[in-house]
């Protein structure tokens, strides 16, 4: 069950305050504080106006959470206030949802019976209510409309106009670090003003909302000043600047313990703890992020009611520097009033405040480090953000060396300012001066010390009194580390020889354990002597201990002491008290186990935050009354006895355990004015406080992990055992009107063609792991419906065949008649259930985005001669990802041809993306480095010949175009996997079946050597020839997927075109495909000769360390070994044979085998694939991709010496010819801001791209083969790449790849990425025009086509005509194209004429 209500529900409010940096966070019937340290960048969806919770009045989500990512989740919106029927489901439609179906029996109806009779959520709404509102299909005046009657639970029809509460579904995903769905919104009005946040499956959420103003200029060090009421409605679907770490996702935590949950920013470092009592406190008050914090949790006070939350009940959490902040607020009498509970998780105690007199000196160290006097405020001020993180460095190290400290990072902590804390906690608890009326519950893991003793032993060792001090040595001080020693007590600690062990051990008591149960015993024993005084109850205190818990992702790896389950580090706690291992797929994965004792630790937490006892009573109607994990152990506070519940799968509650020794008070707890040393502590938090600083303060973007980005993140999703067969739907097909807007509502619809009765084909929907669409006329979506049930590209045969389709009846079966859509009439029809229709159902898949992995839907397709696949859908398309089609090629197949794969013989896993080909980083730097994470989380590995194969339609009476995409990459890196190749939309709107390949890349794809080694052995062109064996397996397996083996699409860019070029040479692949789209061929490289080929496979082996005719040699090393040696063999061809370009070095052969001449030479002699169709082109600034690598820096050129730029990569030949013939066509812009690239990017953008192909065009047009050519003018950057630089997006220029998210139209596949206006415009002009082409062969649509392309202005209302020699036409592809003639007609007759090319010059003095 689930709450974060907007009603004015009587809750409590927890704070946690966890990790690291001291950050608090609060919301809700019990709202939380806590620190987090990073930030997960969410994907923004602006929505239309969102509806008002003070309209709605009453919105409830109520879910039965069980913490586990493996059980289906039902979650409803129950809107309370009763409403008629009609205007119940408006409220409903107004929320994004529909009413809820109910079907009784059903899982999902079973649930919402028992939530409405009892929750933690909206109790009182459930109690005062017995009927709700649910969907009605069919409305009779005469009968009335049905309502659920909680009680017998079954529905009954009452009159439409009483008044009732209504329960909606609700269909919002959970958050996790893949989803962030944020278009369902919601307004909620504040004192501060309206407020826009939005609900997932858990809760509602509002974030990044603003309680203090900037503090910076004059603020900056001063206390923070409350926030400014704001003017318009505060768009609060996004963390803020460092936003929320999904460690601390706190979705499970809201719904199943029915709290409101509140996290909050703070000031870090010397940003938030400068102390100097040389400036005034209305200046410099000091404990800034302390203050921060209470302003907070005021704001928190002041405002929580308008989220749900209980004022009045509010509790304080937090793990680490977390607990040292419950700490600061517990001594603050300023803050007593603002909640009621605290929990403090991992509190490392005996760090106490600073005193004033370390705070001053730290102070004057950091404004020296920022070269200001002591007292120059101003100074300080005036400083970056750079300078602020490295003065305090620096600070560290001086402050640390002075006091004799073993660590630097002791400093950033509280102070004991005589202000905001009057003494040190130890010291006010034994005063009892400290806040005496909070609940108190707190405790650590029993490993604590472990999270950091890899710093001082990386490798265990024997222990023995020998090597104690060895051991110890740093962590106690001299004095103390003999005392120590001397006292015997490393022997009653000691439980194992191993150093790291005993390390552990004592550490975590001596640090952590001891100290807590030290002051546990002080405060038990002065509550219980003022409980007696008063007669009355007096706030209890629990201690506990963790001795189960969870490894924090990519951190805790197995070879780490914490990556072993049974060492419950330091941090291990936070994943249990959130639930929040769901939110972690694809990083880490939740067991029952991890489940059940997460469950327990919510319970727990909940029932404290409730009632200030973690022990739930009857009155509770939350969940935490029926887990037997939680009632069946009395947690007793903690007394004389030493109570400490060791918390596990089965708790256990310890009287009395080993005590901590007296010795131990004498060293726990120094004074203020002499701290401790606590160097284990620090280390590790130095780690993540660092870190969080810099990207807190210093404003950088937020990122994932490296690990997570580096790693395998989206790897292997779990497969479904029952997913459905598709020859049993026979027939399933996605129906979308797709116009790649990423921010616009998309309505995605199933239709399963096979003709069923209403009952049949409801029961095939839920197969398909969704339900019936629900009809209501005149929405958007059922007209969108309509519209595509009367034409679309996907499935034309089955629509027109049918003018009625089943769709979701509310109550079917009166008069044995149930409700189907007529299309023509847009209506419903009341027709016999048993009539056999074709069946619409919702497709509510999400879109797939690489932060949005959904592969629930799953469905199994058996592929004749291949085996069983198993795949999923998404809003677009169905995926099946990962397909073999070649033998690994390993051990005696490396540098062979591809050997075809042999049948499956179980159930193949294709729902992720298998392992790319080895990648090696193009020389011209252009993002392999930076495109890496792109690939899907997918491996590198030889193993890699492997295709992708995306789908609209399966078994449908139409086959559909395919379009086979060649990826580019320099033939060096990428594959077919990356997301901007993703096949989905171009799937879904141009109704063709996409497919992507894989295929070997630099010398293992490209070794070539016919005179040392026989074709059987090394094939020589292997990359071409992993091609040409998956093009074999698409003509031959495509109709099992939905496509047409006689209407096959080959397109490109970049190396990929080159490819089409290859595959346009070799005769054996000509019959595997009709049409060819070449994008962005450096058509001017021409393919290696033979000779070229043998001289660098002979450096490539030697490079090994093999002889160049050792083959064995070379099977014999690892993929690191080769790739190394190939960057050496690359080098060595440039410089030994002079190449002017190391740009495809490694790119097909001229083998007189595959491929039996060069492509200038087959076109003169017609022996090219006269038969394909062909498009290609190029965009108009291709070399200003190149710009970065030629030019690092501007290069001065005069407007009468520029042959330097020529010469970048121009023989010195070529150079005297440009200079002294075209000095008119080429020569610089001296009024540009950078003549010397812009000439670059123009001479070579022609040369090696625009005036060759254009020659082609002209050489194929002569004999009467049909080409149309191209040029991009408008383009879309590479995510990151071109942020800035020569292709930044506010150039104008439309460099080399910039092609590629518009032919795919995944402009929006990256987080924080969209495709609107012109860009999702011209996305569609082209994802038409290329379509078409596959349809056709001419990209100029017909009326015979049924898809979108005839309604698109931008493509109907210009004609591409097909390319002639004489007028030279060429389509300007912009946001409004039009067709050029003979443009730059006299450059590309230089080139052609006097400069020639270097295809036309292989075998002469010119050398490429």
């Amino acid at each position: 069950m689930t709450l974060l209500t907007l009603t004015r529900l009587s809750a409590l409010a927890i704070i946690l305050i966890p990790l690291v940096t001291i950050q608090n966070r609060g919301t809700g019937p019990s709202s939380i504080v806590f620190a987090a340290p990073a930030a997960i960048v969410n994907e923004l969806l602006p929505v239309f106006k969102a509806p008002l919770a003070d309209t709605i009045d009453g919105a409830h989500i109520l879910l039965q959470n069980d913490v586990d990512s493996a059980t289906a989740k039902y979650s409803f919106l129950l809107l309370s206030k009763p409403r008629t029927y009609k205007d119940a489901t408006t409220a409903c439609q107004d929320m994004l949802d529909t009413p809820f179906t109910y079907v009784p029996g059903s899982p999902a109806s079973r649930e919402l019976n028992t939530l409405l009779k009892s929750n933690a959520i909206a109790q009182s709404e459930v109690v005062s209510s017995t009927n709700y509102w649910v969907l009605n299909e069919l409305l009779f005046s005469g009968v009335g409309c049905l309502s659920l009657n909680k009680d017998t639970g079954k529905t009954e029809a009452v009159p439409c106009t009483k008044e009732l509460p209504i329960i909606c579904f609700n269909s919002a995903p959970p958050r996790t670090v893949l989803n962030q769905d944020t278009t369902r919104q919601v307004v909620v009005n504040t004192e501060v003003g309206a407020i826009q946040g939005f609900r997932d499956q858990n809760s509602f959420r509002f974030l990044g909302i603003r309680y203090a103003e900037a503090p910076i200029g004059k603020l900056r060090f001063a206390a923070p000043v409350p926030k400014a009421p704001f003017t318009s409605t505060f768009d609060a679907t996004a963390f803020g600047y460092a936003g929320s770490t999904i460690l601390f996702e706190p979705g499970n935590l809201v719904s199943r313990g029915g709290v409101v949950v509140v996290t909050i920013n703070y000031r870090l470092g010397m940003l938030g703890f400068t102390e100097n009592p040389a400036f005034p406190r209305s200046d410099v008050p000091g404990n800034q992020a302390i203050r921060d914090q209470i302003l907070a949790l005021r704001w928190v006070k002041n405002h929580i009611a308008n989220f749900g939350g209980d004022p009045a009940r509010v509790t304080v959490f937090g793990e680490s520097a977390g607990a040292v902040s419950i700490r600061a607020l517990l001594s603050a009498p300023s803050t007593w009033d603002l909640y009621t509970n605290v929990i403090g998780q991992s509190d490392p105690i005996d760090i106490p405040f600073k005193a004033p007199k370390d705070a001053t000196e730290f102070t004057n160290y950091f404004f020296d480090a920022l070269k200001c006097m002591s007292t120059d405020i101003e100074c300080a001020r005036s400083k970056q953000i750079s300078d602020i993180l490295a003065a305090q460095e620096e600070a560290n190290k001086k402050m640390g060396a002075a006091q004799n400290w073993t660590t630097a990072y002791i400093i950033y902590r509280p102070t004991v300012d005589n202000d905001l804390i009057s003494a040190e906690f130890s010291d006010l608890v034994q005063s009892g001066q400290y806040n005496t009326n909070a609940n108190i519950m707190w405790g650590t893991t029993k490993d604590e010390a472990g999270r950091f003793l890899e710093d001082f032993i990386p490798s265990p060792y024997a222990a023995n009194p020998g090597n104690y001090a060895q051991i110890f040595h740093g962590l106690l001080g001299t004095q103390r580390q003999e005392t120590v020693i001397r006292s015997g007590l490393i022997e009653k600690y000691q439980s194992t020889a191993d150093s790291q062990e005993l390390l552990n051990y004592f550490c975590t008591a001596y640090y952590f354990y001891c100290p807590l149960q030290f002051l546990s015993r002080q405060i038990a024993a002065a509550r219980s002597t003022s409980a007696s005084s008063s007669n009355g109850p007096s706030p209890r205190i629990y201690n506990f201990r963790f001795d189960h818990g969870r490894s924090i992702p990519l951190i805790d790896t197995p070879d780490k002491f914490c990556g072993a389950d049974d060492h419950i580090c330091h941090a291990k706690d936070i994943i249990p008290i959130f639930g929040s291992g769901t939110a972690l797929v694809p990083f880490a994965t939740q067991t029952e186990d991890d489940a059940r004792f997460s469950r327990q630790i919510i319970d727990r937490a909940t029932s404290f935050a409730k009632t200030g006892n973690p022990n739930p009573t009857a009155a509770l109607v939350g969940v935490e009354y029926s887990n037997a994990d939680v009632t069946g152990v009395q947690w007793l506070p903690y007394d004389d006895q030493n109570s400490i519940l060791e918390l596990d799968l089965q708790s256990i509650l310890y009287l009395s355990p080993t005590p901590c020794f007296l010795i131990l008070r004498e060293v726990f707890f120094g004074t203020s004015s002499t701290p401790t040393v606590m160097a284990p502590i620090l280390r590790a938090l130095t780690v993540l406080i660092t870190v969080t600083v810099t990207i807190h303060n210093a404003g950088a973007a937020p990122t994932l992990p490296a690990a997570a980005v580096a790693g395998n993140s989206f790897e292997k999703r779990l497969m479904l055992p029952n997913a459905p067969l598709a020859s049993d739907i026979n027939g399933a097909h996605i129906l979308l009107k797709n116009d790649l807007e990423s921010v616009a509502t998309k309505h995605a619809f199933l239709l399963l063609s096979q003709p069923r009765d209403y009952y049949a084909g409801m029961s095939a929907c839920a197969s398909m792991g969704d339900g019936g669409y629900i009809y209501i006329a005149g929405t958007t979506g059922a007209n969108d419906l309509v519209d595509l049930l009367k034409t679309n590209v996907v499935a034309p045969i089955e629509v027109t065949a049918y003018s009625q389709f089943w769709v979701f009846n509310g109550i079917p079966g009166i008069f044995s008649n149930c409700l189907a859509l007529n299309k023509n009439t847009g209506l419903t029809d009341w027709i016999p259930c048993s009539t056999t229709l074709p069946t619409v159902c919702y497709n509510s898949a999400l879109r797939r985005t690489l932060a949005v992995q959904d592969s629930a839907r799953q469905l199994k397709l058996n592929v004749p001669g291949v085996g069983q696949l198993q795949g999923w859908r998404d809003q677009s398309a169905f995926r099946f990802l990962g397909i073999p089609f070649a033998e690994a090629p390993v051990g005696k197949l490396r540098f062979a041809a591809p050997v075809p794969k042999a049948p499956f013989k179980t159930t193949l896993d294709a729902t992720y993306y298998k392992d790319v080909c080895p990648q090696s980083a193009p020389s011209d730097g252009f993002g392999a480095s930076l495109l890496s994470g792109l690939l899907n989380g997918a491996q590198e590995s030889e193993d890699c010949l492997n295709l992708n194969v995306y789908t609209p339609s399966l078994k449908g009476q139409t086959l559909l175009p395919v379009m086979f995409y060649i990826h580019g990459g320099g033939f060096t890196s990428y594959s077919g996997s990356i997301v901007l190749f993703d096949g989905g939309n171009l799937a879904s709107r141009g109704g063709v079946v996409t497919v992507t390949t894989n295929y070997r890349l630099g010398m293992l794809g490209f070794t070539e050597n016919a005179s040392a080694f026989p074709r059987s052995d090394v094939s020589g062109n292997q990359g071409i020839r992993d091609q040409i064996l998956a093009l074999e397996w698409t003509k031959k397996n495509i109709a099992a997927f939905g496509g047409d083996p006689d209407r096959i699409t080959i397109f490109g860019e970049s190396a990929g075109a080159a490819s089409l070029r290859a595959l346009l040479s070799a005769p054996s692949a000509f019959g595997l495909y009709t049409n060819v789209i070449g994008q962005s061929d450096p058509v001017d490289i021409p393919f290696k000769s033979r000779q070229d080929s043998a001289a660098i496979q002979s450096m490539f082996f030697l490079s090994m360390g093999c002889a160049s005719n050792d083959l064995g040699c070379a099977r014999s090393k690892s993929v690191g070994d080769l790739l190394d040696a190939q960057v050496k063999a690359n080098a060595m061809m440039v410089t030994e044979q002079n190449w002017t370009t190391n740009f495809l070095v490694d790119r097909p052969t001229v083998d007189h085998d595959l491929i039996p001449g060069d492509f200038f030479e087959l076109i003169k002699t017609g022996r090219h694939n006269t038969e394909a169709n062909i498009m290609w082109g190029s965009t108009k600034d291709e070399a200003g991709r190149f710009v970065a690598t030629y030019y690092p820096t501007k290069e001065t050129i005069t407007a009468t010496n520029y042959g330097s730029v020529f010469a970048k990569a121009a023989s010195l030949q070529r150079v005297n010819l440009i200079v002294n013939n075209a000095s008119s066509l080429f020569r610089p812009n001296m009024a540009s801001a950078d003549p010397a690239s812009d000439l670059f990017n123009d001479f070579f953008t022609k040369y090696f791209f625009y005036c060759p192909l254009k020659y082609f065009s002209r050489e194929i047009s002569k004999t009467g083969g049909k080409v149309y050519q191209f040029r991009f003018n408008h383009g879309r950057g590479i995510p990151v790449a071109d942020a800035f630089g020569y292709c930044g997006a506010n150039t104008g220029r439309v460099c080399h790849a910039q092609d590629v998210s518009p032919v795919f139209g995944t402009g929006a596949m990256l987080p924080l990425t969209f495709q609107v206006g012109d860009d999702a415009r011209f996305a569609r002009q082209i994802v038409d025009r290329w379509t078409t082409f596959a349809k056709t062969g001419n990209p100029n649509p017909t009326s015979t086509l049924v898809g979108v392309e005839n309604s698109n202005p931008d493509v109907v209302g210009v004609n591409w005509p097909v390319y002639d020699g004489s007028s030279n036409p060429m389509l300007e592809l912009g946001v409004e194209s039009k067709v050029s003639s003979n443009a730059d007609q006299a450059a590309c007759a230089f080139m052609d004429d006097v400069l020639q090319y270097d295809f036309m010059f292989r075998n002469t003095t010119f050398v490429p």
